[in-house]
């Protein structure tokens, strides 16, 4: 990140507003501002990028609301959407601005799912390591396929950059500056508009499954452990645990009380299928802590997607004091065999292709195999 910026040397305000056409594949297009009501309008134009750029992924509506309320993205400023003469959505572009937790100096990521499209968002909460601090505006987007090829990718892109270098030039820190998007392996027209806009390949993300067919092994829980199903007792206790094992990963930024609450809302996640591993006895010299965590997730609209039913470990970890103590594997088992007895035939994750910790040989022995991946992208300034 040597071409990066700090205080000493600010990202340039950009000169004059990129235009956007009026008119793409044939059709008279009109632009307006995004609205934090507009994930209604913007699902059918999600559904067919999905269906082009990663056909067993579908966007929930749910969670795209809440990227339109994100603290880091104003909607009338911070986004676009082009409409056809029916109002139908064509494309559409944001900048999420993504600040470091003011506790710690580390490297922000983002929780929504990722919009694939011809440009498309952030991944999930992964596995990484080696973090480089740095404040961001992550570019989200998608178009529709029919109109693609007509040059509003560049177009949309262009005005992405020059909004989000504005919201870049506004941030006081030390820290470099950056403009970062997301793509599929199978979302190649992303790719190559990314790369011809000067995007990095910066990380690369490895989508792994594992059948659930045959029966789990018996594997020991290291003494002073619990293994249990999520509750809200313990929720700010796991979210605590989540900033410790985390801490030291690739594209993450400490969760707040105030986020956290608003990440609960996801309608995907699953309690029961959730394990967290409690330490302590529970008294005042020894209260109980979660040691680990396992957070699962349910997409039922993908079943037919994917021909099966499966089910998601969005975040595995374990905190620093447990770490070298063998606790992952019965953790993560643990969550396999409840997915096991709710029905679900296979269970995905994703990991960090980089990722130093042996996390990827780890999924391997629990039998865990590679079927897609992803690419984060970067540009600095």
């Amino acid at each position: 990140m040597t071409a990066a910026q700090n205080i000493a040397d600010p990202v340039q305000p950009p000169i004059g507003i990129p235009p956007l056409p009026h008119s793409a594949g044939g059709l008279p297009i009109r632009w307006r501002p995004l609205r934090t009501r507009d994930a209604g309008l913007l699902m059918p134009l999600l559904a067919a990028a999905d269906r082009n750029d990663h056909p067993t992924a579908r966007h929930d509506r749910s969670a795209l609301s809440r990227t339109l309320r994100s603290p880091g993205f104003t909607p009338h400023t911070d986004g676009v959407i082009a409409l056809d003469p029916a109002g139908t959505a064509l494309a559409y572009g944001a900048c999420v601005t993504e600040l470091p937790h003011p506790e710690a100096h580390l490297s922000s990521g983002a929780f929504s799912g990722a919009p694939q499209g011809e440009h498309s968002g952030a991944p999930q909460i992964e596995h990484g390591s080696a973090p480089e601090p740095h404040v961001a505006v992550h570019l989200e987007g998608a178009v529709h396929p029919r109109v693609r090829g007509s040059g509003i990718g560049r177009a949309l892109l262009a005005w992405q950059e020059w909004r989000g270098r504005q919201l870049l030039t506004g941030i006081r820190t030390t820290l470099p500056a950056l403009l970062t998007t997301h793509a599929n392996r199978t979302a190649t027209s992303a790719v190559r508009l990314y790369a011809a806009a000067g995007y990095t390949p910066v990380r690369e993300w490895r989508t792994m499954r594992r059948a659930l067919g045959s029966p789990l092994p018996q594997l020991t829980v290291p003494d002073g452990i619990r293994i249990r199903p999520f509750s809200l007792r313990f929720s700010e206790a796991t979210r605590i645990a989540l900033n410790d094992a985390f801490r030291d990963h690739w594209g993450f930024t400490p969760v707040s009380a105030r986020e956290w609450r608003r990440i609960g809302h996801n309608p995907l996640f699953v309690a029961r299928l959730s394990r967290l591993a409690i330490s302590g006895s529970g008294t005042l010299r020894n209260p109980h802590r979660v040691a680990g965590f396992v957070l699962s997730e349910a997409n039922r609209a993908e079943w037919p997607l994917h021909g099966q039913r499966v089910g998601r470990l969005d975040a595995i970890g374990v905190v620093s004091g447990w770490r070298g103590t063998g606790l992952s594997r019965p953790l993560i088992t643990s969550a396999l065999a409840a997915h096991q007895r709710n029905g679900h035939t296979s269970v995905d994750l994703d990991v960090d292709a980089e990722n130093s910790s042996g996390a990827h040989t780890l999924y391997e022995r629990l039998g865990f195999v590679e079927h897609d991946g992803s690419t984060s992208f970067a540009k600095h300034f």
